[in-house]
């Protein structure tokens, strides 16, 4: 059991918050907009990557995750789905903000 790929998403979601607090960033016009994009994204992920697995595309190594999953697909990579998608948007709307 290893915790490193739930680290570095942390610090990746530390990155986005910061830079969304920051820059006082408004990311969706209501928390029902939140929410229908956040259930979208993770389970268009989670999908995509229940398939892959199933399939063979792409496996998923003890090493270095928790060891705890969903249809063979460990917990962090839903975490991914909506860590990643949390940040691309915060990049989006902050680089938005500053390039012309």
């Amino acid at each position: 059991m290893s915790f490193e790929y739930l680290l570095i998403l942390f610090l990746i979601f530390l990155s986005a918050v910061f830079i969304h607090w920051q820059n006082r960033l408004r990311l969706f016009e209501s928390r029902r907009h939140f929410a229908a994009t956040a259930i979208t994204v993770i389970a268009m992920g989670a999908v995509w990557d229940t398939i892959g697995a199933i399939r063979g595309f792409w496996s998923f190594p003890g090493r270095g995750v928790v060891g705890v999953t969903i249809f063979d697909v460990p917990i962090e990579e839903y975490v991914m789905f909506a860590v990643v998608g949390y940040w691309i948007l915060v990049m989006y709307r902050w680089l938005g903000k500053r390039l012309p």
